[in-house]
């Protein structure tokens, strides 16, 4: 199911105290190769049906609803374990959408649509995504802390207050290619 390192425990309260802990003004961990190659293509290749997510000034980029099937294997409770003792608090549900972008799209931050603090779970489902091409970007304390793009990485980020992220303008460096993220909440 997982990487053998993220089931250790000992890796995990490592990873909790050196990384997770290490930006007090944005906890987070990105842990690349977390699932097993299986599991990693059968996210990869979930039958979706994409629908436009779009508002002229806020968004533009494609979301499909997770399959029940693929909503049962991110709960497993070996991801929730591996999620729990990184961050300290019980996992007990994870829920959210798959998000699909590709040139030209965007969301920006707005003051009006501030999230509440919580766990955002982001699993990147691309192979080679350059870096010039557009990322995932978290804003703190008037900091751009960017997400870098790495295939079959789960990032955990705990957002506290006043802590936005949106995704930057996806330029004509993606070329044709779309990037396909796995977004979730980690409830208690």
């Amino acid at each position: 199911m997982i990487n053998p390192i993220y089931a250790k425990r000992e890796n995990l309260l490592k990873i909790r105290k050196e990384v997770f802990q290490a930006n007090p003004a944005l906890p987070s961990a990105q842990l690349p190769k977390f699932f097993s190659t299986e599991i990693y293509r059968k996210l990869q290749q979930a039958k979706l049906t994409w629908k436009s997510h779009n508002h002229p000034i806020e968004h533009k980029y494609e979301r499909a609803v997770i399959p029940a099937a693929i909503l049962k294997t991110i709960n497993n409770p070996e991801v929730h374990k591996a999620i729990s003792s990184i961050t300290g608090k019980k996992t007990s549900k994870l829920s959210g959408e798959f998000i699909r972008l590709k040139h030209q799209d965007f969301s920006l931050m707005h003051d009006e649509h501030i999230e509440k603090p919580g766990t955002d779970i982001i699993i990147d489902l691309t192979n080679d995504w350059p870096i010039a091409g557009g990322l995932i970007t978290y804003f703190v304390d008037g900091q751009h802390i960017p997400l870098p793009p790495l295939g079959n990485t789960l990032s955990i980020i705990q957002r506290k207050n006043n802590v936005q992220k949106y995704f930057k303008y996806v330029n004509n460096n993606a070329g044709r290619k779309k990037r396909v993220l796995l977004v979730l909440n980690a409830r208690s």
